[in-house]
């Protein structure tokens, strides 16, 4: 049976991603902006716990990710702290989402092909890709 479908990974694969330490850094900007009362707990959750959720869609926006946390450790939410902590991982996101040298190119040449091609990657909703898959 032929092959109809090519898939890729989408961190490292298609895009540079980011490293451990500049999203740890991030994350305690994030906690920074929000005041968050234990900024530990705050990085705790948002890098480790509250992954599955985010993960499979259960907290469809960092917004939502943010106040499931703060809700949780029963912090008192400020809106506007908030979209500004979501606005700053948004970018950082969208900054790390740069296409490798050749990714657009081997995924044109894949289509042209006749190959339909799909995306399986571990990103969350954060992640808006900038390839045109």
């Amino acid at each position: 049976m032929p092959y109809s479908t090519v898939i890729f990974d989408l961190y490292l694969t298609l895009v540079h991603g980011y490293s451990y330490t500049e999203h740890e850094q991030l994350v305690s900007k994030m906690a920074g902006i929000l005041q968050a009362p234990d900024p530990p707990a705050f990085a705790r959750l948002f890098s480790h716990e509250t992954w599955p959720e985010r993960g499979t869609g259960r907290l469809p926006t960092i917004q939502a990710n943010i106040e499931a946390i703060f809700q949780r450790l029963d912090w008192p939410i400020e809106p506007e702290r908030v979209a500004e902590a979501a606005r700053l991982r948004r970018e950082f996101t969208a900054n790390a989402l740069v296409p490798l040298p050749g990714a657009l190119e081997a995924l044109e040449a894949v289509r042209a092909r006749g190959y339909r091609t799909a995306l399986i990657s571990d990103c969350s909703c954060g992640s808006r890709l900038r390839l045109r898959l």
